[in-house]
């Protein structure tokens, strides 16, 4: 992961990008090439991706799913548009409780210089007041890794866990065009509690590699076979080619 700069409704935020920029969103308009798709947003944050979304696609369904209560808080706040729907849950292979370990921590170069030049007292202010929220798992997670020495998962917390083919079950769901996955090292328990949802899949968007800070975490080569077995091909021009980053898959049965 590096670290990126995007800007949106709730203005000017840092986050860590996987060395493979991420997806444009007006180019998932153009392979869907439809106004009205499903889209699953697995790990909505606090929803930048969310309102890209929505603005790209007039008629869009989207669906998302976060645990992280400090996000969850964000999201309302800045997501109101009926188009959308939140669910309150990580996605994983059960459904029930589980443990999500809550990052904090912040990268010491993002700290305003202004902060640094007036001394501890002020750059604890804003540690305080800056915790970063993008990185939390309900994999076990390494605090001061080596190659994040800042990030830490000092903070543990119960929250919800459901499959997707549960919530698809229960929904009443017939097709998806669309999954965005951004979950932080929990790909495999999500894909393995989707069997049936993958089916019904055309596209699937998902983050691979995080494999120095969460335990389980899914290689590009483990991404690319797992998604095999679930009759799903890697679209290479819009995949990242570096050990960490972004990949796309097609639906072989379902996509053109």
């Amino acid at each position: 992961m590096g670290v990126g700069v995007v800007k949106s409704g709730t203005g000017l935020l840092y986050i860590l990008k996987g060395k493979g920029m991420k997806i444009e969103h007006k180019v998932i308009k153009e392979i869907l090439r439809k106004e009205d798709p499903v889209v699953l947003e697995l790990g909505a944050h606090t929803g930048e991706d969310t309102q890209k979304f929505l603005d790209v696609f007039k008629d869009i369904r989207i669906y998302c799913f976060e645990p992280d209560p400090r996000c969850i808080k964000q999201f309302k706040s800045f997501i109101k548009d009926k188009r959308c729907v939140l669910t309150e849950a990580a996605v994983s292979n059960r459904d029930g409780q589980v443990v999500l370990n809550m990052s904090s921590g912040w990268p010491p170069h993002l700290v305003p210089r202004r902060y640094q030049i007036l001394g501890l007292s002020c750059l604890y202010l804003f540690l305080k007041r800056n915790d970063w929220d993008y990185s939390s798992s309900i994999k076990n997670s390494k605090s001061n890794s080596s190659e994040h020495p800042w990030l830490k998962f000092d903070r543990k917390v119960q929250v919800q866990s459901m499959r997707l083919d549960s919530w698809v079950a229960h929904k009443g769901v017939k097709a998806i065009d669309f999954i965005w996955s951004d979950i932080q090292g929990a790909e495999k328990d999500m894909i393995d509690g989707a069997s049936s949802v993958l089916k019904i899949c055309k596209y699937f968007y998902t983050e691979y590699g995080e494999v120095g800070s969460y335990s389980g975490a899914l290689t590009k080569e483990e991404t690319i076979e797992l998604l095999r077995k679930h009759d799903f091909e890697l679209v290479p021009e819009y995949s990242s080619s570096e050990k960490r980053g972004n990949l796309l898959f097609r639906n072989m049965r379902l996509a053109a």
